[in-house]
């Protein structure tokens, strides 16, 4: 593998590794038996093990060196499926294993729903059977035979059903295979990019490894260590992605960072010092799922507060965004403010009355999404001058920053603001719907000047204007003869690369119950407290992008990067031996 095809990507690769011992099958669909066997070894998550044996009898197996080799009627478990689109005559892989899964990978509602369909559809029988119904075949041909009474017609109907519509939805892995000591994540990141490829946008995989794998396809069994990549974030060919946009200007213009970045979590002007202990990553619901429920108060000084706060920040008294060109990467990222939101959301509860027919928690919710979109903006913004500065080669948002938002701050000129709350408003009629778009209005004229110009975003000469001093780096007169530049689709358009909501991180002012209801993962430095508060130590020689931490219940891999996802998540819970109610129960304390 050279090292030139290794650092063709900005992004190092990084890999989370899933330790479970299962034995991996790989499922050759030779002829229609082999689909209706596949069929309702899903539908019932078990079979047994001489049966399994039956459909992938040209597969791979692994785990504990000959498992249930001397048992062909133990019980065997789904605990995944997946579809390997590289091996055209082994499309599909399976794990099992002798113990009940919590979850089976790759297995989701819309698939379950698809194998019900169909084996009913086609009246496929229980391909499970007890030991006593496996004792009673004399031969494994006779398995067969077991949808034998099907017709012809329908066994070609069955084959095509599953072709076009089954295979379309098992999720997607990759198997990499032998794998090299200390290469592994190298190794992986080229089997899924290729030599030209674009590989995972965000530099992450997910995989299990396969250890001791006994390969049957040569014939003889013999160890290929193995890994079978099951997760990964699929790149837009056409364009990168925002992460590696924002590491390619890490990597290649650092003077366009402010020096040093800062670690405090309190924005500038921000009266109340925020701990970043005190913060929580969260995942916002879709618009119209449940919200949790809040308590109201009606507490006069209260509402004159946030009212008054409101008048003088607008949105951002209630979030923020921090810029990584002048914030560390742990500290990154947007913010919302539990209490203020909270306080906000009461306030036009009593103030509407029950007219608008609104409960609570659906004000929250619009109060909530119409603040994130608003910071979202914010972050459009930076990713747009940070491909201007790798374009230009040279510091754009430094020089924005400075010479036209800090200036315009407290004027109607405060472009950023004021569009910022136009797209913000764009998406509440978007999403919510032309009464809650009106209903809100009326608030926004209570906010400083920027802000409460908001519908200046409905004249093409405003976004020319912003975007003219983007690219500037200076103010650009509202009176006069001179014209912007005809530049208002770098945040209107695509600006030729992608920016998903899940790059940018998400967090939560306060432990408190909004915090908890929207909870979805610690943070690495809330994980490493937790794994001390546990008596796990350090252990010498982790290296590359993971920690090795050693204790009562072994040893737990740590992966550097920030957020845990939800699988090291997961399998950290496991390490605490505790679940994820627990968790938010105990985290107040770390």
């Amino acid at each position: 593998m050279s090292s030139d095809n290794r650092r063709r990507h900005w992004l190092a690769p990084n890999v989370e590794w899933d330790h479970s011992d299962v034995t991996a099958l790989k499922v050759p669909l030779g002829d229609w038996n082999s689909y209706a066997h596949l069929l309702t070894v899903i539908r019932e998550g078990r079979a047994c093990w001489c049966e399994i044996q039956w459909i992938s009898i040209k597969g791979f197996s692994s785990g504990g060196g000959g498992l249930f080799q001397n048992d062909s009627t133990s019980t065997v478990y789904l605990h995944g499926i997946y579809r390997l689109s590289s091996d055209e005559d082994h499309p599909i892989v399976i794990l099992v294993d002798e113990s009940r899964p919590d979850t089976v990978w790759g297995l989701d509602h819309e698939l379950k729903s698809l194998v019900a369909e169909l084996c009913s559809e086609f009246s496929l029988g229980k391909f499970s059977m007890t030991q006593e119904e496996t004792e009673r075949v004399p031969d494994i041909v006779a398995i067969a035979n077991h949808h034998q009474h099907m017709q012809e017609q329908d066994r070609d109907v069955l084959v095509e059903r599953f072709d076009d519509e089954v295979l379309d939805a098992l999720q997607e892995a990759v198997w990499v295979s032998p794998l090299e000591a200390g290469e592994e994540d190298s190794q992986i990141h080229e089997k899924i990019g290729g030599p030209d490829g674009p590989g995972s946008r965000d530099g992450k995989y997910q995989a299990k490894k396969i250890t001791g794998v006994h390969s049957k396809i040569t014939g003889g069994t013999r160890q290929v260590p193995g890994a079978l990549v099951v997760s990964w974030s699929s790149s837009n060919n056409e364009m990168a992605g925002f992460p590696e946009l924002k590491a390619a200007l890490e990597g290649e213009l650092p003077s366009a960072f402010r020096e040093p970045r800062s670690e405090s979590v309190t924005p500038p002007n921000f009266k109340e010092v925020v701990n970043l202990d005190d913060t929580s990553h969260i995942a916002l619901p879709r618009p119209g799922d449940p919200w949790p429920s809040f308590p109201l108060s009606d507490d006069p000084s209260e509402i004159s507060e946030i009212k008054k706060l409101w008048e003088k920040r607008g949105p951002d008294a209630l979030g923020w965004y921090a810029p990584f060109h002048s914030f560390t990467e742990e500290i990154w990222g947007i913010y919302l403010h539990e209490e203020r939101l909270l306080k906000m959301a009461n306030s036009w509860v009593l103030a509407d009355g029950g007219k608008s027919g609104m409960t609570p928690e659906e004000t929250l919710e619009l109060l909530v999404w119409k603040v994130y979109w608003h910071e979202m903006f914010h972050a459009k913004v930076e990713a747009v001058l940070t491909s201007l500065e790798l374009v230009a080669h040279n510091k754009k948002f430094l020089q924005y920053t400075n010479g036209v938002y800090d200036k315009a701050r407290g004027k109607k000129c405060w472009r950023e603001e004021a569009l910022a709350n136009w797209d913000a408003m764009r998406l509440v009629k978007e999403h919510f719907g032309e009464k809650k778009f009106e209903l809100l209005k009326p608030w926004l004229h209570f906010q400083p000047p920027g802000y409460r110009h908001w519908e200046e975003g409905d004249k093409v000469r405003t976004w020319r204007m912003f975007a003219t001093e983007m690219v500037e780096g200076i103010p650009f007169p509202d009176e006069g003869r001179k014209r912007p530049l005809p530049l208002e689709g770098l945040l209107r358009e695509s600006a030729g690369y992608e920016l998903l909501r899940e790059d940018i991180p998400l967090r939560v002012v306060g432990k408190g119950q909004l915090a908890d209801a929207l909870f979805s993962q610690p943070s690495r430095r809330e994980a490493v407290k937790a794994l001390k508060n546990r008596g796990y130590r350090l252990k010498a020689g982790g290296k590359g992008s993971h920690e090795k931490w050693e204790g009562d219940c072994g040893v737990f891999t740590l992966p550097r990067t920030n957020p845990l996802s939800p699988l090291v998540f997961k399998n950290l819970l496991k390490c605490l031996s505790i679940n994820k109610k627990e968790y938010l129960q105990r985290r107040s304390a770390l």
